[in-house]
């Protein structure tokens, strides 16, 4: 069960990075941009090792 609670918030995650930096692309220059696209970056990190969790343990 916990598996599947990670597994979910993985997804969740990788689905707000994708919307961001959808929304920065969009976004002609400036700080905003790179701020978040750094945030979406950011938040595949956490992603990743959730997904590693459910696959390797």
């Amino acid at each position: 069960m916990v598996k599947m609670l990670y597994a979910f918030i993985a997804i969740l995650l990788m689905f707000i990075a994708n919307f961001s930096i959808t929304y920065a692309r969009k976004l002609k220059k400036g700080v905003i941009r790179s701020l978040i696209s750094i945030f979406a970056f950011l938040l595949l990190i956490p992603s990743a090792v959730l997904i590693l969790v459910v696959i390797l343990g």
